[in-house]
């Protein structure tokens, strides 16, 4: 499998926060802001929007483990994009254009520059189920 795009710098420092300083930021300013996000685009899906719906299982084992394998796996390149594009073009229209941008702010990283490829990209959270072309 092919490496991962990088993430980039985190502005925020957060590789040096302990566990609790990252809980306690997911608990009163991530979450909150990803449940008003998720929940403007499908209210009655997101209306119980926990740590679980974006961690999983890395809730339990306190993990907190991202990408998430319990989320939707996506099959990277171009042929994945267009097919995305093709059978669900408002979930990938919102997932890059509001989840990812508004997500990558609230952690301190830089939206995903295709023309670099470098960034806060679909793959921090999903499993890349390889590349097509």
């Amino acid at each position: 499998m092919p490496p991962m795009p990088p993430v980039g710098p985190n502005t925020m420092g957060w590789t040096t926060w302990s566990h609790e300083q990252k809980l306690a930021y997911m608990k009163t300013t991530v979450l909150p802001a990803e449940r008003e996000i998720f929940q403007s685009f499908e209210p009655l899906r997101f209306a119980k929007m926990t740590c679980e719906t974006c961690h999983g299982r890395g809730v339990q084992d306190g993990t907190y483990k991202m990408p998430n394998p319990d989320l939707p796996h996506i099959d990277g390149g171009m042929r994945g994009f267009q097919e995305l594009k093709r059978t669900q073009p408002e979930v990938l229209h919102f997932m890059q254009k509001v989840v990812g941008p508004q997500t990558a702010h609230l952690l301190g990283y830089s939206e995903f520059d295709m023309a670099q490829h470098i960034g806060f990209s679909c793959y921090q959270c999903h499993i890349r189920d390889g590349v097509s072309q």
